[in-house]
């Protein structure tokens, strides 16, 4: 916990927003500045879900340096964002979304998955049409559900 507030006083200081760094990131037009409010709340969207915990874990392609390791837990009354920001700060159009794992999950009652992905936007402004980003981002997705809207086995 206290890397995050640590990572969340830098970006601070650097003249991001700390709700930036501590919550999901919305990825359409510019991923540091997009609204996120027009996403429906998790109890909306999904009733019998209680909390989702996603644990991300971030690279850069090539490097054999630790990766860097975010986690967060939403409880019903936080928005049904799923989308994260990449974490290479000069990425433009990139990020990961979760969205169509988390859907999956409640429609077939999972409560674990994990899995990779790499990020498809553009190493910085100068690389844009030329290079892509290729952050990998692994991600271990938890959901509880209400006892009560469980299936019948």
């Amino acid at each position: 916990m206290g890397i995050r507030v640590f990572e969340a006083l830098k970006k601070v200081l650097s003249g991001s927003k700390a709700e930036e760094v501590l919550s999901p990131a919305p990825l359409e037009g510019d991923a540091r500045s997009a609204p996120a409010s027009s996403a429906p709340r998790i109890r909306d969207r999904y009733p019998e879900v209680l909390k989702i915990a996603v644990n991300l874990s971030s690279r850069a392609p090539f490097e054999k340096m630790e990766p860097t390791i975010r986690g967060f837990s939403m409880g019903p009354d936080a928005l049904a964002d799923f989308r994260f920001r990449c974490k290479n700060t000069e990425c433009i159009d990139g990020g990961f979304k979760l969205s169509d794992e988390i859907d999956e999950m409640v429609q077939a009652y999972e409560t674990n998955k994990h899995g990779r992905r790499v990020c498809q936007g553009w190493d910085g402004k100068g690389n844009i049409g030329h290079q892509r980003c290729y952050y990998e981002m692994n991600f271990v997705i938890n959901i509880s559900y209400s006892t009560k809207t469980a299936p019948d086995t």
